[in-house]
């Protein structure tokens, strides 16, 4: 595709992240796009849909892992606060 295609699918993307998710096909459709640029606007937002949810799910694991944990074998990273971060041996 052209530049000016890519700028335009840039803008309707972003345009259609601004719509409540269950509100962005009828936007796609009122927009009367060429059926190439929708296709691609549709594909893009799918992707940052799936991207949401795995990010979501890893997180949600994450915080079950922890919690699941014996206290001490927590799977969190050392904070600030803690002297492992600081690069010192804990005491």
């Amino acid at each position: 595709m052209s530049t000016p295609s890519w700028d335009r699918i840039a803008s309707l993307f972003s345009d259609a992240l601004a719509q409540p998710p269950g509100a962005r096909p009828a936007f796609l459709d009122g927009a009367h796009l060429d059926p190439a640029v929708r296709e691609e606007v549709a594909s893009l937002l799918a992707a940052h849909e799936a991207s949401a949810d795995f990010l979501e799910r890893a997180s949600a694991l994450a915080r079950l892992l922890d919690a699941l944990a014996w206290p001490g074998e927590r799977t969190r990273s050392p904070g600030p606060s803690d002297p492992r971060a600081l690069g010192r041996p804990s005491a």
